[in-house]
């Protein structure tokens, strides 16, 4: 999606958490950036340059890999896609919501 090495780098913030317990985890793409957030503090960004997003549901999946036959083993809960990148005020409300459930933005 931003190059072949992008998901890689971004996603090794996720590594070294606690198992058995729930993280929130959020990816922005803002112009040329990419962020990961989780639990609220910004973790990594990345410059991808500008990129064209192709809307499509035949790769489109969660929590397993597209092009490999490995799914993700654990539970993922309260999925949402914005047309828009959320503001990191905008994804601590939903950090702070907790159990009540994720607050729709403005």
């Amino acid at each position: 999606m931003y190059g072949a090495r992008a998901p890689i780098i971004l996603l090794n913030a996720l590594e070294g958490r606690a198992i058995n317990e729930w993280s929130h985890v959020a990816l922005t793409r803002d112009g040329n950036t990419v962020s990961l957030f989780v639990n609220g503090n910004l973790e990594n960004s990345l410059e991808v340059g500008p990129k064209t997003i192709i809307f499509s549901s035949n790769y489109a999946s969660i929590g397993r890999h597209a092009h490999i036959d490995r799914a993700y083993n654990g539970l993922i809960d309260e999925v949402a896609v914005f047309d828009r990148a959320l503001t990191p005020d905008e994804i601590q409300a939903v950090v702070d919501a907790e159990s009540a459930g994720w607050c729709p933005p403005g």
